[in-house]
């Protein structure tokens, strides 16, 4: 079996500044106690997950109601009697929402104020329309169905058998000529149906 070489230890040793190594130490300390904090944080929170309320139970209802859903479908999701979920966790449906329309305004916020965003009028104008009060809302459209520009509609069934002879004859007049008129083509023209006489 080959012999192995053995390392020898480096002579050279990184001068770091004293004050510099005291930053960096105290540094790594503040990073281990943050890391200690939030793992005792999170095995606090995993002992109280049975019991109501809890963090955990606190923080994924706030989510749910942030997301849109009713208490009875966050209580099903999350196995909770809906009696515990609104007794413990009432108010954290109302903060999830609010959380929820607090960001989506924010991040309307800063497009509408951005010079470079593209959507920035339309963001605005949106939020305006919502915020700012009537001085801001569109004007409503009022839409008129103008029926002199139509053709009038003949109902057949109050004539007598004589008026619609009449109105029979003219129709098939007028279709005879649109016919003459029309190019040769293999499509069929317009047909008259003939209802109960």
């Amino acid at each position: 079996m080959a012999e192995r070489k053995r390392r020898s230890p480096s002579t050279e040793v990184a001068t770091v500044p004293v004050d510099e190594r005291e930053r960096m130490v105290t540094w790594f300390k503040s990073q281990i106690q943050e890391i200690e904090f939030n793992a005792n944080e999170r095995i606090e929170r995993l002992r109280t997950v049975g019991e109501h309320p809890s963090p955990v139970f606190a923080q994924l209802v706030q989510h749910h109601a942030g997301m849109g859903l009713e208490p009875a479908l966050i209580a099903k999701m999350l196995l909770i009697p809906y009696g515990t979920l609104m007794l413990h966790y009432e108010e954290d449906i109302a903060i999830g929402g609010a959380a929820v329309n607090l960001k989506i305004a924010e991040n309307m916020a800063r497009i509408a104020t951005s010079t470079t965003d593209p959507n920035a009028a339309k963001v605005g104008m949106a939020w305006l329309e919502r915020r700012a009060g009537e001085a801001f809302r569109p004007t409503k459209k009022l839409e008129i169905d103008d029926k002199r520009d139509k053709a009038p509609i003949i109902d057949s069934s109050k004539l007598s058998a004589e008026d619609r002879q009449k109105l029979r004859e003219v129709i098939e007049a007028a279709l005879a000529q649109q016919s003459d008129d029309a190019p040769d083509d293999d499509e069929e023209g317009p047909v008259l149906i003939e209802g109960p006489q």
